[in-house]
């Protein structure tokens, strides 16, 4: 009777409840020792950072996120690194990992930031809960770098303010060639301070900006010990792959593939696609900031934009050529 009632209670979902405690106690296990490890390099980087002269402080340090995550929070962090005339006061520092995967680590910094820098400069800036780095390593190389920005406002100098919206920064090997560095910036408006100093004409706000770019070869300087002046030498080539600009009255398209020399002018082609031409014409006029030849390579630019079609200079020794000719020299 006892034995029957002892096989009985051995049925597939006791024995399945049974497997699935021993998984969870098994994972609970691996968690703490986990979090422990990352406690533990966390000190340890600030035992490198002090021995290199820097200060690190903070109110109290964590390691929360069991079972999914590891999440490591830093409150009221403060580090201060003379040998770079710089030194970071936050609210609060998280860095966010999976608990299978400490290769990808996203960073947030929320609430107010405050930067000393070089030269007696300040910078601070306020993002959203939302807002988030991301990093990626691999082989031990950083690889892939991302910035998520909803909101982002900053102020400079403690008078210069920037509000910023809907910003994104994106950097990671290109997906057919990996030694290639694949760039994609983006935001939908920028309020700054004031007007660039010399093209007041533009004003104060950027609708938009989005730049996607190719660089050749990038993680052969980054990763491999090439010079940048190797690099330059072995004409790698700088690709614009989209470029998109509208600001006031200049709403401007461009595609560029160049190569730097060594003193980083630029050989290659630039095409240009351009809307709204006569109130970026207008606007130079009232500004006197164009004569009649600018007046004519605008209206060129215009015209084959206005056929689909975008106008290709070439730009080489400091100046900008259309069909043989030069239009301009910088």
């Amino acid at each position: 009777m006892s034995e029957t009632r002892n096989k009985g209670f051995f049925t597939l979902p006791v024995l399945l409840g049974l497997l699935a405690l021993g998984c969870l106690a098994i994972w609970t296990v691996y968690w703490f020792y986990g979090a422990g490890v990352v406690r533990q390099g966390a000190r340890e980087w600030i035992e490198d950072q002090q021995a290199m002269g820097r200060s690190v402080e903070y109110s109290a340090l964590n390691v929360s996120g069991y079972p999914y995550r590891f999440v490591l929070q830093a409150d009221d962090p403060v580090i201060d690194a003379p040998d770079m005339q710089a030194r970071w006061e936050g609210e609060k520092l998280q860095l966010v990992a999976m608990a299978w995967n400490f290769n990808h680590v996203i960073a947030r910094a929320p609430g107010q930031n405050n930067f000393d820098l070089p030269d007696g400069q300040t910078f601070s800036f306020s993002a959203d809960d939302s807002s988030a780095a991301s990093f990626v390593w691999e082989d031990g190389n950083l690889r892939r770098v991302g910035f998520e920005l909803p909101t982002l406002d900053a102020m400079l100098n403690e008078s210069e303010r920037y509000t910023l919206t809907n910003g994104s920064i994106g950097l990671r090997p290109m997906p057919d060639e990996p030694r290639n560095l694949q760039l994609a910036v983006s935001f939908s408006n920028l309020s700054l301070p004031e007007a660039p100093e010399g093209a007041e004409w533009l004003g104060r706000e950027v609708s938009e900006l989005v730049i996607w770019g190719e660089i050749e070869n990038f993680f052969s300087v980054i990763e491999d010990g090439l010079t940048v002046t190797e690099w330059k030498l072995d004409e790698n080539r700088i690709e614009l792959v989209r470029g998109d600009l509208d600001m006031g009255p200049l709403d401007l398209s461009m595609r560029a593939n160049v190569k730097l020399d060594r003193n980083n002018d630029p050989d290659g082609t630039v095409s240009l696609f351009l809307e709204r031409s006569e109130d970026l014409i207008s606007a130079l006029r009232e500004a006197g900031s164009i004569d009649p030849q600018g007046e004519a390579i605008i209206n060129a630019v215009a015209q084959a934009s206005s056929n689909g079609t975008p106008l290709t200079v070439q730009v080489k020794e400091r100046s900008i050529r259309l069909f043989g000719q030069t239009l301009a020299e910088y």
